[in-house]
């Protein structure tokens, strides 16, 4: 699902992080297993960022993401530089008789635009050996007259029905984010999106997790 977004509302890193804090509900008394945490991190793609990001879990279903502010594209570059995908590994240890899905995500950057230009933002997650799910892109048009700079969070709830990890094993959580500029009706137009506040901090992917007993 493509949404188009000609103009956003500015809003400060402030409301940013506070938005973060619940970007979708949690399911209510749903159960989650006595301990998860979190083992290694790995980054797929050499157009990841140069260091692997930060991940922290909280309350064993939320994970955090934190891209440094080196991801991102910036125009006028080459065609290879015009769009950048990272596949984040996050391996996770919990108990085998666990099963876990996605019920949601939230992503925070920064974009800026001259006129005619246009950039996009998506990301999808799946466990490990499965296929990818809970996918959304979402699009940002310079329009006539550009768009200023300004920080965005995109939030996206999984559909019910999104494939769960296998009971019996520990699979690890993969995230897939791609950031990209068209500039195909302005060469020479400048504008960036990249997983950063116009303050230089570095953003984040939110990840929220549902547990289910085998």
């Amino acid at each position: 699902m493509a949404v188009v977004v000609s103009l956003l509302l500015s809003i400060t890193m402030g409301d940013v992080a506070a938005a973060g804090r619940m970007p979708f509900p949690r399911q209510l008394l749903a159960p989650t297993p006595p301990s998860v945490t979190i083992a290694s991190v790995r980054v797929l793609g050499a157009q990841c960022p140069s260091s692997a990001p930060s991940v922290s879990i909280s309350g064993n279903d939320r994970i955090e993401i934190q891209f440094g502010s080196n991801y991102g594209v910036t125009v006028p570059t080459s065609a290879t530089e015009r769009q950048k995908s990272c596949n984040v590994i996050v391996d996770l240890t919990y108990p085998t008789d666990w099963s876990y899905v996605a019920t949601g995500w939230s992503f925070h950057g920064w974009v800026e635009l001259a006129p005619r230009l246009v950039a996009q933002q998506s990301a999808k997650y799946y466990h490990q050996g499965g296929v990818p799910a809970c996918e959304r892109t979402s699009r940002f048009a310079g329009g006539w007259r550009g768009l200023s700079g300004r920080p965005y969070t995109l939030s996206h709830t999984c559909p019910v029905g999104a494939p769960s990890s296998p009971c019996g094993a520990v699979r690890a959580l993969n995230v897939i984010t791609t950031l990209a500029i068209d500039n195909a009706r302005n060469t020479n137009g400048q504008g960036s999106i990249k997983s950063t506040g116009g303050n230089g901090d570095s953003s984040f992917f939110i990840c929220q997790l549902s547990w289910t007993k085998c």
